[in-house]
């Protein structure tokens, strides 16, 4: 859930997205991954480091291809809400 908001945050942040925008494209992109992988939150939460981390990086190459798509962000806008993303992923697995 922290990296949720922390990832929403980001959009929030750099492209001016309202909240609950931001939070609806995200989770969008999680369920869509899950579902291709047939996967679920408990079983992501175990998963490996490796795992979460590709698993992530999917989900952030979907944000970023929905965003792209459907709005008219400068390129360079996206690329920092989707640096911001994977920097509080990283800072996530410091704590652990």
């Amino acid at each position: 859930m922290k990296l949720l908001m922390g990832a929403a945050e980001s959009l929030i942040t750099y492209l001016r997205l309202p909240s609950e925008e931001a939070t609806q494209i995200i989770v969008n992109s999680i369920k869509q991954e899950m579902k291709i992988r047939g996967t679920d939150f408990g079983i992501l939460e175990v998963s490996s480091k490796a795992e979460r981390t590709a698993f992530t990086r999917v989900v952030v190459h979907r944000v970023k291809d929905y965003l792209s798509q459907n709005y008219r962000f400068k390129p360079e806008s996206v690329n920092k809400a989707m640096d911001s993303f994977v920097a509080v992923l990283h800072r996530s697995w410091q704590l652990e």
